[in-house]
């Protein structure tokens, strides 16, 4: 057992003891300030490479996501309307990128020039195409007075996995 004194108020303390006892100080040998520059014997977690792990499972689900909803006619019967539903919403929308992104970023000679007209026109084009899409289908859907367009756009998985759920059981 090993005695230093409190920062705080002076007194002897075991240098095992995470607190003061007199002043009730939860820093008594002043080891815990996380300021710049200052030590701290409890260093703060990092995180590390999670996120990033995480962001790349998002990605490559992403991906794999996309080409399973371009061969949505491969699919047997109610998967390949939940599919076809799911393309025709997200992924041809995003398919008319790629005609912008290869006309914008071939109108001059300089090809760095090129690469910022491109990402600009796409850009833009994201911006104004998107934009008017959610405005146009936020407006068809309040025309038909549909309150929950969250359900509009989840119906079809939900849909797909009680098909799903119902078929697994009676499998023979």
């Amino acid at each position: 057992m090993s005695l230093t004194k409190c920062i705080q108020c002076g007194r002897d303390i075991d240098t095992s003891d995470a607190i003061c006892w007199h002043c009730k100080t939860t820093d008594p040998l002043g080891l815990k300030k996380n300021t710049a520059g200052s030590f701290s014997q409890y260093p703060l977690p990092s995180g590390g490479n999670a996120g990033l792990l995480i962001l790349a499972a998002i990605g490559f689900g992403l991906y794999k996501l996309w080409f399973f909803l371009s061969a949505w006619n491969d699919l047997s019967a109610p998967y390949k309307y939940v599919a076809a539903f799911y393309y025709y919403i997200f992924v041809v929308p995003l398919k008319c990128f790629i005609p912008v992104w290869q006309y914008s970023s071939t109108l001059t000679s300089y090809e760095n020039l090129n690469y910022v007209i491109g990402g600009f026109g796409v850009f833009l084009y994201g911006t104004v195409g998107i934009m008017g899409m959610i405005a146009i289908g936020r407006a068809v859907l309040n025309a038909l007075k549909i309150k929950r367009k969250l359900l509009i756009i989840l119906a079809p998985a939900i849909f797909s996995a009680i098909w799903f759920g119902i078929s697994w059981l009676l499998k023979m």
